[in-house]
C-alpha cells in the first residue's frame, strides 16, 4: 500500500538482509519490522543502521506494546513507533510526516504522539 501512495518501497525478509540494503543503499526512511529476529533483537538492527546513517528517520512497526518497549526505542534512535495493529492510513500519515520533515531538514526527535494502536 505504499507504493500505491507513490512510494518505491525496498524489503528484506531478515534483519541481516535489511543491515545489508541499510549499508550499501541509500534510503529516504526505514520502517523495521519488530518481527525481524535473526540478529539478536530489533533493537541491535536499527543501532546497527544508526551506527551507519545516524540521520535518515527510522519508523519501528511492531506487535510490542508495551511503554517500556516503546520508550527505548524511541531513545535509541527511531523517529516513531506504531503498534500492529495500525491502520494503513495511520502509517502513510507518519511515513509522509517523517519525509516532509527530512526534506526540510528537521532532525526530529521522536513523534512520540504515533505510539498508536491500531483502530
Amino acid at each position: 500500500w505504499l507504493e500505491q501512495c507513490g512510494y518505491l518501497v525496498s524489503s528484506a525478509g531478515a534483519a541481516t538482509e535489511a543491515l545489508h540494503l541499510a549499508t550499501t543503499g541509500s534510503f529516504d526512511l526505514y520502517i523495521l519490522d519488530g518481527s525481524l529476529t535473526d540478529l539478536e533483537s530489533g533493537e541491535e538492527l536499527y543501532g546497527r543502521i544508526r551506527e551507519c546513517d545516524p540521520y535518515t528517520p527510522i519508523l519501528i512497526f511492531s506487535g510490542d506494546s508495551r511503554e517500556t518497549t516503546k520508550a527505548r526505542a524511541l531513545s535509541k534512535g527511531a523517529q516513531a513507533y506504531l503498534t500492529k495493529p495500525c491502520a494503513p492510513d495511520v502509517i502513510a500519515n507518519v511515513v509522509k510526516e517523517l519525509l516532509e520533515a527530512r526534506v526540510k531538514g528537521e532532525r526530529r526527535g521522536p513523534v512520540v504522539g504515533h505510539t498508536v494502536t491500531g483502530r
